[in-house]
């Protein structure tokens, strides 16, 4: 695979993983890694690499080794926990 292959492929892989990730935050879910490779096909050091640059571009976060989080499953999280309080 040529570099230029390689970078295209990086990114496709990125936007889906972006969009499982928006997926499961519209229901309020997170997702463990392996849950991502086996939908991308992907290693779990190609999904962390994918994280950390999610981490900086989107804000997704990783409450514990293995799971990632998108802004949107925070905010329905959130939600979901103040409706619990009341």
């Amino acid at each position: 695979m040529t570099p230029n292959e390689e970078i295209d492929r990086f990114i496709g892989t990125h936007k889906t993983i972006l969009a499982l990730l928006d997926i499961a935050g519209s229901k309020g879910e997170c997702m463990t890694a392996e849950a991502l490779k086996e939908q991308t096909g992907v290693s779990i050091e190609e999904i962390k690499r994918h994280n950390t640059l999610a981490e900086i571009d989107l804000g997704i976060v990783q409450p514990a080794e293995g799971l990632t989080c998108s802004r949107r499953a925070i905010a329905v999280l959130k939600r979901k926990l103040e409706a619990a309080i009341e």
